[in-house]
């Protein structure tokens, strides 16, 4: 990678094994962080939520230090379930989905992808089962 890249994520694929030979491809569910603005070694943060459990993980990679011309190089991750993106969950995340679930707040796009807690494609009571068990 350059200063200033976006990760490529081509090939990558993430999935939950359940036993040796039933799995599910969740690479469409998983969040990626990284900064790519400094020259050198630089970790890029991956976690996921699965049934009300967060699993975290992370990588190397090497930043040269030419300028590639691209963006700032610097990616935003979210928590599944971090409706109000402050790296928290909290009761607040679990209130803005309720109020979702309610026709009473409309939610971003990216705030869509962040509810959908159990990777299904869809956003609904079952997600605000699993934000509010992680709570606890």
């Amino acid at each position: 990678y350059n200063i200033g890249d976006e990760i490529n994520l081509t090939g990558i694929s993430v999935r939950e094994i359940y036993s040796v030979d039933t799995f599910r491809d969740i690479t469409d569910k998983v969040i990626y962080s990284y900064d790519f603005s400094k020259a050198g070694k630089s970790n890029v943060n991956v976690s996921y939520i699965l049934n009300g459990n967060t699993y975290k993980d992370n990588f190397s990679v090497t930043v040269s230090g030419t300028a590639s011309g691209g963006s700032a190089g610097i990616g935003t991750t979210f928590i599944l379930g971090d409706l109000n993106t402050d790296a928290t969950l909290s009761m607040s995340d679990a209130v803005l989905l309720q109020k979702y679930l309610l026709n009473l707040k409309n939610l971003t796009s990216e705030q869509l992808q962040i509810a959908d807690i159990n990777s299904d494609g869809r956003v609904n009571i079952f997600d605000l089962t699993l934000l509010k068990a992680s709570l606890r």
